[in-house]
């Protein structure tokens, strides 16, 4: 008995040594596990918060991106716009152009006119001139004739009565023809004793023609407009023009 118990004391203690040893092994193993799953936790936690930030910034870079599609829309609408007003300018200058283009035609005729005007009123004021002189000596010719037949009666001679006509009509020519504004200017003026509302009367040729009614009087020439729907139509440059029918 003593014998057995001898032997299995021995066999007792290492199996108990061994069963410490895989205790020991045990909790270690545990211990170990315990440590790697909370630093597993740890991490997952970790892991988690950087999930939590990287959408937080997704969320903002979701609505950035929503605000820079507002913005695109109301960039492209204000583009849009713009490139309609552009579009109008560039119709409006055109037609700006246009007009312009129009109005200096329009000067250039008006200055030609213009020209043409104060070249044929020079050219009335040298004929004037040349009247007035004629006019001068042909008074100072009726002088010398009035003294002649003076002297004539006062010696006795008796003559026949010389009766000198006077024309009553002032003749003049149509100078310049406006069709557009419907008026005439014609040579007689104010040294033509030309009121302004006097009747003249025009002719072509021995042709009678129609009225003109005197709207301005300058020295040399007239202004007037006719009197009838169709005389502008008819009438023409170097046409006669009368005072009396």
């Amino acid at each position: 008995m003593n014998i057995r118990a001898k032997t299995v004391t021995p066999i007792l203690i290492v199996l108990i040594a061994v069963l410490l040893v895989l205790a020991m092994s045990s909790l270690l193993l545990l211990k170990k596990e315990k440590d790697s799953k909370a630093a597993v936790e740890k991490r997952l936690e970790q892991a988690e918060g950087i999930v939590g930030s990287l959408q937080a910034k997704l969320d903002e870079s979701n609505k950035l991106v929503l605000q820079l599609n507002e913005s695109k829309k109301d960039s492209d609408g204000k583009i849009e716009m713009l490139t309609k007003e552009i579009a109008q300018a560039k119709d409006n200058t055109s037609t700006l152009v246009a007009e312009r283009d129009s109005l200096k035609s329009e000067l250039e005729a008006i200055k030609a006119s213009k020209d043409d005007i104060v070249g044929r009123l020079n050219t009335a004021q040298k004929d004037l001139e040349e009247v007035q002189v004629k006019l001068k000596s042909v008074t100072q010719q009726k002088d010398a004739l009035d003294k002649q037949l003076k002297d004539l009666e006062a010696a006795g001679v008796q003559l026949d009565k010389i009766v000198v006509n006077y024309s009553e009509s002032t003749e003049g020519q149509v100078m310049t023809v406006n069709k557009e504004y419907n008026f005439i200017v014609a040579g007689l003026g104010q040294r033509d004793n030309i009121q302004l509302g006097q009747m003249l009367y025009l002719y072509q040729g021995d042709n009678f023609i129609g009225e003109l009614k005197v709207e301005k009087v300058e020295n040399a020439m007239s202004v007037a407009t006719p009197v009838g729907p169709d005389i502008i139509s008819v009438v023409k440059e170097g046409d006669t023009v009368k005072t009396k029918k």
